[in-house]
């Protein structure tokens, strides 16, 4: 299923059908921006992907949680994903 004509300005991204993260960051963070997430999920390589967008916002608020949790709510699809 592709979702590419899809255009969810918020909520969550899962890197399946409910969008990729990276796209969507990518395309969203303007310089100055106040930026929240929360992720089980975020690497060095995420962040050196986003990290021109990253390194020109005013604030960010990162709340990291935990991998078991997430494997709770689909155990099927614990795998982390690339970024790009």
């Amino acid at each position: 299923m592709s979702n590419k004509n899809v255009s969810l300005k918020s909520g969550i991204r899962d890197n399946l059908s409910r969008g990729k993260v990276y796209e969507f960051l990518a395309q969203e963070i303007k310089n100055g921006s106040a930026l929240s997430i929360v992720s089980a999920y975020f690497t060095i390589n995420a962040f050196e992907a986003l990290q021109k967008p990253l390194n020109e916002i005013a604030e960010l608020r990162f709340l990291f949680g935990d991998p078991d949790f997430i494997k709770s709510l689909d155990p099927s699809n614990t795998e982390s994903q690339k970024t790009a």
